[in-house]
């Protein structure tokens, strides 16, 4: 789930012919409930929404299988869950004394199975919130402030924080271990297959320029892995830095790590053209860079599809600049899409749409994503749109021995 950075703008859509699902009238939530029927799917390749909420926005979200989607954001200064159980969104129960909440920041989902969802609430330190399927725990504050968070079980949970650390709960206590990059966010295949990108600097002596940087847990250690370099050609504009913010784990050792190459332009001499995102596909035994030919600004999003590719999708221009990365690498731009037409007669129409978070539905070939449409007369309505990514083949196997 990348995640935690300034506010995300990210517009997706769907075709102009879809309209949105009704959703059930607001019932007391039961979450974890018994398996229903699989989420409605768009056409292959295509987005949709699926839900929009009472008003606020939606800023992060996760799935454990199709009819156990969870999403979080807020309706004013009060935080909002809402759970998908096979047949509707609903709105669910929150942790009690939660307490006020102003920017995506402020929340972080989590989940270890069916009806096993934490919620995290990073401050001076990070309050850590269980349901259980019945009812909501909480359990011992982790003593720094979380960007990024991977449950893999309730004796298994990492939490990134700032100053190169990243923190673990093993069921009794939290420790804390350094890390050779600057983190930005986590993505795992598994509890001894997980991946913190972020950056580096490679020269002491210019704060300012960064460089991508990876960082892989095997189970026992945090280890640096080389990523690729990115540099503009002299003369180099002022400030310059590239670094990545997100990144996602598929099947087959699949891995994408995405982020921005940017200078402080305006100050004096011609600026260069803004550049791609930087963008890198990890193929189980090397980061290579993947070029997608378009400008991604703050800030980016990347979700595996289930097919060993990937979702890229920016912040800005979201709804003309969405793309899809295969299993091999190559990038094709979903088409357009359209926003829903208003349902109501004299109902303000929809403006513009913002997508905040994505995460993939496990077992599936389907990415949700998360945030909020918003109508002409300036009111926001969270929502949820789905995404189907079409059949391909199987990545090539990679040579065995280059497990890390």
């Amino acid at each position: 789930m990348n995640r935690r950075h300034v506010a995300m703008l990210l517009l997706l859509a769907l075709c102009s012919s879809c309209r949105l699902p009704a959703s059930d009238p607001p019932r007391p939530p039961t979450p974890g409930g018994p398996a229903a029927a699989t989420p409605s799917t768009a056409a292959s390749g295509g987005w949709r929404y699926v839900h929009v909420g009472d008003g606020g926005r939606l800023w992060d979200v996760v799935a454990t299988a199709p009819d156990d989607i969870w999403a979080v954001g807020a309706k004013g200064d009060a935080a909002v869950l809402v759970h998908y159980d096979g047949r509707a969104w609903r709105p669910a129960e929150l942790p009690p004394d939660l307490g006020a909440v102003e920017r995506q920041e402020d929340l972080l989902l989590g989940a270890s199975g069916r009806g096993e969802l934490w919620l995290f609430r990073p401050g001076l330190g990070t309050r850590v919130h269980h349901w259980d399927g019945t009812r909501w725990d909480e359990l011992r504050a982790y003593p720094g402030e979380a960007s990024d968070a991977q449950v893999f079980a309730p004796d298994d949970i990492w939490l990134l924080a700032a100053g190169r650390r990243a923190g673990h709960w093993d069921g009794t206590r939290w420790r804390t271990f350094a890390l050779p990059v600057s983190g930005a966010a986590l993505a795992a295949r598994g509890p001894d297959d997980m991946w913190v990108v972020g950056h580096r600097r490679p020269d002491p002596a210019r704060e300012e320029f960064t460089q991508p940087a990876a960082a892989h847990w095997d189970g026992r250690a945090w280890r640096p892995v080389a990523t690729p370099a990115y540099r503009f050609p002299d003369p180099a504009p002022p400030e310059e830095s590239a670094f990545f913010e997100t990144a996602a784990a598929g099947p087959g050792r699949q891995a994408w790590a995405a982020g921005q190459h940017t200078f402080n332009g305006g100050e004096g001499g011609p600026d260069p053209a803004v550049p791609p995102p930087v963008v890198t596909h990890w193929n189980g035994s090397a980061w290579t860079a993947v070029t997608v030919p378009t400008q991604m600004v703050c800030c980016v999003l990347l979700a595996p599809d289930g097919t060993g590719g990937a979702l890229l999708a920016s912040t800005a221009r979201g709804v003309d600049n969405t793309w899809r990365l295969t299993a091999a690498g190559t990038p094709t731009r979903l088409p357009k899409a359209r926003l829903p037409a208003s349902t109501e007669p004299g109902e303000s129409p929809w403006a513009v749409g913002d997508i905040m978070g994505m995460t993939h539905v496990p077992g599936t070939r389907l990415v949700i994503a998360v945030g909020a449409l918003h109508r002409a007369d300036g009111s926001t309505w969270g929502a949820v749109a789905e995404f189907r990514a079409p059949e391909q083949p199987s990545p090539v196997p990679t040579a065995a021995g280059n497990r890390r």
